[in-house]
């Protein structure tokens, strides 16, 4: 009975070595089998990255510099400019730092001669920059006519049409003597721009006699200018506005003249 005991005994410990061999060979394959597998997931992630698509880029920033009086509102604004799929902003007053914007569109009597000054140095940088109505008057036409590209303000005349001068501006589809807009016929006329310096273009004029700008661009260092007289005025078609958002879209560089 004892030789058989210890016959059983030196049975069960032999058992017992193989059991612990053969976890022993588990784990290491099982190692060996998890390090495998993390490499290819590791590699899978890295080549389906390769193929990830690129993050859209940004939306160009547009900042609308607005009053609270007649001028156009600011939902006004932003729904017309909504096709042209921006990161529009508003403000009723020129921020210190105009370094986060692409475009800065300004209809407001109260931005004086500071405000042109920078306004000047963001175009000189490459922005570009939409004055609408009289704004350059109030800013002093003096003070920025070599960013603006003009120095004389005055009023057209009553019921004046504003008809385009060239032909396609902006990929618009306007040919030239199609109007775009007529000044009002019970007050003393719109605003016109005249003494266009050399450098700029005209788009549309107030006729007769031709030479008020109602539309015209101007490039300044490495940015550029357009400017826009009026919305419609006694002139109900979207015409101004086509013109305007297509003025927007040079500004931008999405189109050329």
């Amino acid at each position: 009975m004892i030789i058989k005991g210890a016959v059983n005994l030196r049975g069960i410990w032999k058992s017992l070595e193989v059991g612990v061999e053969n976890l022993i060979r588990f784990n290491h394959v099982a190692k060996r089998t998890f390090g495998v597998l993390s490499l290819i997931s590791i590699a899978v992630g890295f080549l389906g990255c390769m193929y990830c698509p690129s993050p859209p880029p940004p939306l160009p920033s547009l900042l609308y510099i607005y009053y609270t009086g007649t001028g156009t509102p600011s939902a006004t604004m932003q729904q017309h400019l909504a096709p042209l799929n921006l990161d529009f902003q508003s403000s009723t007053t020129l921020p210190d730092d105009l370094s986060d914007y692409d475009v800065i569109i300004v209809y407001s009597p109260n931005l004086g001669a500071s405000e042109g000054a920078r306004l000047g140095a963001f175009v000189d940088a490459g922005g570009g920059v939409a004055l609408i109505e009289a704004t350059p008057f109030y800013m002093g036409l003096a003070n920025i006519a070599s960013w603006f590209g003009a120095s004389g303000y005055t009023n057209a005349g009553i019921c004046t049409p504003a008809l385009v001068v060239i032909d396609d501006p902006f990929s618009t589809g306007f040919s030239v003597g199609d109007e775009v807009a007529k000044s009002s016929c019970s007050y003393g006329g719109s605003a016109a721009i005249i003494n266009l310096v050399p450098t700029a273009t005209l788009v549309a004029a107030w006729t007769p006699p031709g030479d008020q700008a109602f539309s015209f661009v101007h490039e300044y260092g490495d940015g550029r200018v357009y400017y826009h007289a009026q919305f419609g005025g006694e002139y109900p078609s979207e015409n101004s506005w086509d013109l305007f958002l297509g003025g927007i879209r040079w500004l931008l560089g999405q189109v050329e003249l």
